[in-house]
Protein backbone atom coordinates (compact mmCIF):
# COMPACT_ATOMS: atom_id res chain seq x y z
CA UNK A 1 0.00 0.00 0.00
CA UNK A 2 1.25 3.36 -0.52
CA UNK A 3 -0.20 6.66 0.65
CA UNK A 4 0.57 10.00 -1.36
CA UNK A 5 -0.43 13.31 0.45
CA UNK A 6 -2.40 14.85 -2.06
CA UNK A 7 -1.27 18.70 -2.01
CA UNK A 8 -0.43 21.85 -4.07
CA UNK A 9 2.92 20.10 -4.98
CA UNK A 10 2.03 16.70 -6.20
CA UNK A 11 -2.19 17.71 -6.98
CA UNK A 12 -0.80 17.30 -11.01
CA UNK A 13 1.73 14.78 -11.06
CA UNK A 14 -0.83 12.12 -8.90
CA UNK A 15 -2.50 10.36 -11.90
CA UNK A 16 0.75 10.39 -13.51
CA UNK A 17 2.71 8.82 -10.75
CA UNK A 18 -0.36 6.33 -10.44
CA UNK A 19 -0.25 5.09 -14.20
CA UNK A 20 3.52 4.84 -13.89
CA UNK A 21 3.04 2.73 -10.86
CA UNK A 22 0.29 0.60 -12.04
CA UNK A 23 2.37 0.34 -15.67
CA UNK A 24 5.97 -0.87 -13.68
CA UNK A 25 3.99 -3.15 -11.71
CA UNK A 26 5.22 -0.97 -8.84
CA UNK A 27 1.70 -1.39 -6.87
CA UNK A 28 -1.47 -3.21 -8.11
CA UNK A 29 -5.54 -1.83 -8.34
CA UNK A 30 -5.88 -0.84 -5.21
CA UNK A 31 -2.81 -0.23 -3.27
CA UNK A 32 -3.10 3.43 -2.94
CA UNK A 33 -5.01 5.37 -1.00
CA UNK A 34 -4.48 9.65 -1.55
CA UNK A 35 -4.53 11.11 2.13
CA UNK A 36 -5.54 14.89 1.62
CA UNK A 37 -2.97 17.57 3.18
CA UNK A 38 -5.00 19.88 5.45
CA UNK A 39 -2.11 21.33 7.75
CA UNK A 40 0.00 23.82 6.81
CA UNK A 41 -3.17 24.92 5.06
CA UNK A 42 -1.88 27.30 3.09
CA UNK A 43 -0.21 23.77 1.00
CA UNK A 44 -4.03 22.63 0.74
CA UNK A 45 -5.26 21.99 -2.72
CA UNK A 46 -8.74 23.56 -1.68
CA UNK A 47 -7.43 27.22 -1.84
CA UNK A 48 -6.00 27.18 -4.98
CA UNK A 49 -8.21 29.69 -7.81
CA UNK A 50 -11.19 27.22 -9.52
CA UNK A 51 -9.26 27.68 -12.85
CA UNK A 52 -6.22 25.43 -11.59
CA UNK A 53 -8.93 23.25 -9.41
CA UNK A 54 -11.10 22.33 -12.87
CA UNK A 55 -7.69 21.64 -14.81
CA UNK A 56 -6.95 19.12 -12.02
CA UNK A 57 -10.05 17.97 -11.92
CA UNK A 58 -9.62 17.32 -15.77
CA UNK A 59 -6.31 15.45 -14.93
CA UNK A 60 -7.83 13.37 -12.79
CA UNK A 61 -11.32 12.98 -14.88
CA UNK A 62 -8.53 12.03 -17.82
CA UNK A 63 -6.98 9.38 -15.45
CA UNK A 64 -9.99 7.33 -14.64
CA UNK A 65 -11.13 7.41 -18.48
CA UNK A 66 -7.56 6.28 -19.95
CA UNK A 67 -6.28 4.07 -17.15
CA UNK A 68 -8.92 3.27 -14.47
CA UNK A 69 -11.91 2.51 -16.62
CA UNK A 70 -10.03 -0.01 -19.12
CA UNK A 71 -9.42 -1.92 -15.66
CA UNK A 72 -13.33 -2.66 -15.48
CA UNK A 73 -13.77 -4.32 -12.08
CA UNK A 74 -10.70 -4.05 -10.69
CA UNK A 75 -10.14 -0.22 -11.03
CA UNK A 76 -12.86 0.09 -8.73
CA UNK A 77 -11.63 1.29 -5.73
CA UNK A 78 -8.53 3.62 -7.60
CA UNK A 79 -11.70 5.05 -9.76
CA UNK A 80 -13.41 5.48 -6.52
CA UNK A 81 -10.15 7.28 -4.65
CA UNK A 82 -9.73 9.62 -7.57
CA UNK A 83 -13.09 10.72 -7.18
CA UNK A 84 -12.57 10.98 -3.55
CA UNK A 85 -9.90 13.26 -4.56
CA UNK A 86 -11.52 15.45 -7.10
CA UNK A 87 -14.76 15.95 -4.14
CA UNK A 88 -11.64 17.41 -1.57
CA UNK A 89 -10.13 19.35 -4.17
CA UNK A 90 -13.35 21.58 -4.91
CA UNK A 91 -14.83 21.23 -1.59
CA UNK A 92 -13.57 24.16 1.09
CA UNK A 93 -13.10 22.70 4.45
CA UNK A 94 -10.41 24.82 6.40
CA UNK A 95 -11.07 26.90 9.08
CA UNK A 96 -9.72 30.69 10.49
CA UNK A 97 -8.28 32.53 7.42
CA UNK A 98 -9.76 33.05 4.24
CA UNK A 99 -8.50 30.95 0.34
CA UNK A 100 -7.53 34.10 -0.32
CA UNK A 101 -5.42 35.37 2.75
CA UNK A 102 -3.83 31.34 2.75
CA UNK A 103 -2.95 31.67 -1.19
CA UNK A 104 -1.17 34.94 -0.14
CA UNK A 105 0.61 32.92 2.41
CA UNK A 106 1.57 30.34 0.00
CA UNK A 107 2.95 32.59 -2.36
CA UNK A 108 5.11 34.27 0.51
CA UNK A 109 6.01 31.26 1.58
CA UNK A 110 7.48 29.99 -1.69
CA UNK A 111 8.92 33.26 -2.97
CA UNK A 112 10.78 33.38 1.12
CA UNK A 113 12.16 30.06 0.31
CA UNK A 114 13.02 30.32 -3.50
CA UNK A 115 15.26 32.87 -1.90
CA UNK A 116 16.55 30.95 0.71
CA UNK A 117 17.21 28.38 -1.54
CA UNK A 118 18.13 30.01 -5.06
CA UNK A 119 15.14 28.16 -7.02
CA UNK A 120 12.43 29.01 -8.83
CA UNK A 121 8.79 27.80 -8.08
CA UNK A 122 7.52 28.80 -11.05
CA UNK A 123 10.28 27.02 -13.28
CA UNK A 124 9.73 24.05 -11.24
CA UNK A 125 5.99 24.24 -11.19
CA UNK A 126 4.92 25.43 -14.41
CA UNK A 127 1.35 25.02 -13.83
CA UNK A 128 1.07 27.32 -10.90
CA UNK A 129 2.70 30.33 -12.60
CA UNK A 130 -0.52 32.29 -13.14
CA UNK A 131 -0.34 32.42 -8.72
CA UNK A 132 2.64 34.56 -8.99
CA UNK A 133 1.24 37.25 -11.75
Amino acid sequence: MIVPVLSIFNAFALPEFHREWLEADLIKPGDMEIQPLVDPPYYNVQILPAPLKWRILDAYQKHIDQVLLPLGERGIADRNLFYRAMKFVVSSSFSGKSGNALLEEFRETVSRLDRIRGDDFKQTFPEYASLFQ
